[in-house]
């Protein structure tokens, strides 16, 4: 062992915390899942088994929940009768196509906020972060006069459009952040070793 290495000794209270987080996040993951996983269990049962309850306190009869036939009904009413996957289809495409326009436009804005020194750019970007203070109700009504003269209610278009006013303000703020660290990185590095080496190490935070 080197002299230079820092040995750590834990004490038998640290080693008791350490214990009890560990019990306390086995609790809290089971406190979380088991309700997801009895709705998943629950999905395959007829609707008789799935309101079969046993009686409270009754912990040796919780083999009542695993007991029973399993069916694929209920999710054959869903794709088939209720045509769910449309639904699943529009939301899959309206949220992907929110998350490119924002990431697009973002990324360009947020390079331009970081890189670009203009008067006003402070302003700017606290008007673009208090968009996402704004209530969501005083956002509807222009946005649903806005769609209307457009003819865009109903639509993919006008639901990827409505992500994406809430969405880019959020991608702007998040990508000016990584801008602004990858620059400060690069510079400290041209300082230090070189313009060359800044070069071929820059390549890792171009846009």
């Amino acid at each position: 062992m080197a002299s230079r290495d820092v040995v750590t000794y834990k004490t038998p209270l640290s080693r008791l915390l350490n214990v009890v987080i560990v019990i306390f996040l086995a609790f809290y993951l089971v406190w979380t899942v088991l309700p997801l996983f009895l709705m998943f269990v629950s999905s395959f049962k007829d609707l008789l088994a799935a309101f079969q309850l046993p009686p409270v306190g009754a912990f040796s009869q919780i083999g009542l929940f695993f007991d029973f036939a399993p069916t694929t009904k209920h999710y054959y009413n869903l794709f088939y009768n209720l045509d769910f996957s449309t639904y699943l289809m529009n939301s899959i495409i309206a949220a992907g196509g929110s998350a490119v326009v924002s990431v697009v436009l973002g990324s360009m804005a947020a390079y331009s906020l970081s890189r670009v020194d203009f008067r006003g750019k402070g302003d700017l970007f606290f008007w673009i972060i208090s968009t996402r203070m704004a209530p969501v109700v005083a956002v509807l009504v222009p946005l649903y006069a806005i769609f209307r003269g457009f003819d865009l209610i109903g639509t993919r278009t006008g639901l990827i459009l409505a992500y994406t006013t809430f969405n880019l303000p959020f991608a702007i703020w998040i990508l000016k952040g990584f801008s602004t660290t990858c620059r400060s990185r690069s510079k400290k590095l041209q300082w230090s070793t070189g313009r060359h080496a800044f070069r071929r190490s820059g390549r890792s935070c171009r846009w």
